[in-house]
């Protein structure tokens, strides 16, 4: 038989650490939303200890559901950068 072809994997795949990343947006957002801090422990094997540092001290003044996706977007450009 003819060996089958993977497909190709979508244009705009997201990396292993931004999947994580939105994974914990989800999670902050879910305890800010039940009127818990949004600043919560998140375990990851992709994320960068430094970037995960900034991410909790972000989350950790978060009063609203815009400043929890702030805090990820603002991760989000800075892991990026070459």
């Amino acid at each position: 038989p003819a060996p089958v072809a993977s497909a190709p994997p979508p244009a705009k795949s997201l990396s292993s650490a931004e999947a994580d990343m939105q994974r914990w947006q989800v999670k902050a957002i879910k305890r800010l939303k039940a009127g818990k801090s949004a600043a919560c422990e998140f375990e990851s094997d992709f994320i960068s200890p430094e970037l995960a540092g900034a991410i909790s001290g972000a989350l950790e003044s978060a009063e609203t559901v815009d400043d929890v996706k702030a805090a990820f977007h603002g991760a989000l450009v800075w892991e990026k950068y070459p």
